[in-house]
């Protein structure tokens, strides 16, 4: 997926309600539903796939992903610890 695809899909959810523990696009996401979805159309996750922000490190690391301290464009990023909160970068 491109940063301008992945970029123009990510604001279409600009506006979307804020749901702890949501995972849809239309009642509301929290920050681990929001990067599911991301995940799950960048073809990372299966659909209907959920888990928390601190569960999600050990899903990423099963699927080869790396850590690093300079987060790129499209990245992950994980706060908190314990884990508590997780983001996507967009910025360069």
């Amino acid at each position: 997926m491109s940063d301008k695809v992945l970029y123009d899909y990510l604001m279409k959810f600009v506006g979307t309600p804020y749901k702890w523990g949501g995972d849809d696009a239309v009642k509301g996401y929290d920050c681990s539903g929001f990067a599911i979805e991301f995940l799950m159309a960048a073809g990372i996750a299966p659909h209907g796939y959920d888990a928390s922000s601190a569960q999600l490190v050990d899903f990423l690391k099963s699927k080869g992903g790396e850590r690093t301290s300079i987060p790129k464009f499209g990245s992950l990023v994980f706060y908190g610890n314990p884990i508590n909160h997780v983001t996507i970068c967009l910025l360069y």
